[in-house]
C-alpha cells in the first residue's frame, strides 16, 4: 500500500519528465560534431551537461559572452551531450 500511495503521490511531478523532449542521442551528437569539426578543421569542444544543472547554465552564459564565443568559434565546434535527465 505504501508503494501504491508514493507512486500516486509522486506521479504528478514525475509525468512531465516523461513527456520532456528526450535529449538526442550521444552517437548523434557525436557524429554530428565530428563532421562539422572535420569541414571546419576545428576541435571538439563535448559539454556534458543537464537542463537542472545551475553549474551547466552558468557554463552556457560563459560561452555567449561575446569575447568568450569568438575564441571559441574560431578553435572549437561546440557539442551539448545531455546526461541524468531521469535523475530530476
Amino acid at each position: 500500500m505504501r508503494k501504491i500511495l508514493y507512486r500516486i503521490l509522486f506521479l504528478p511531478i514525475t509525468s512531465p519528465i516523461g513527456l520532456a523532449e528526450k535529449p538526442a542521442k550521444a552517437d548523434h551528437v557525436i557524429a554530428e560534431a565530428k563532421a562539422k569539426a572535420a569541414t571546419e578543421h576545428k576541435s571538439i569542444f563535448l559539454i556534458f551537461g543537464a537542463s537542472w544543472c545551475a553549474d551547466c547554465h552558468t557554463l552556457d552564459s560563459f560561452l555567449q559572452d561575446r569575447e568568450v564565443a569568438a575564441i571559441f568559434d574560431k578553435y572549437f565546434v561546440i557539442a551539448h551531450l545531455s546526461v541524468a535527465e531521469e535523475a530530476h
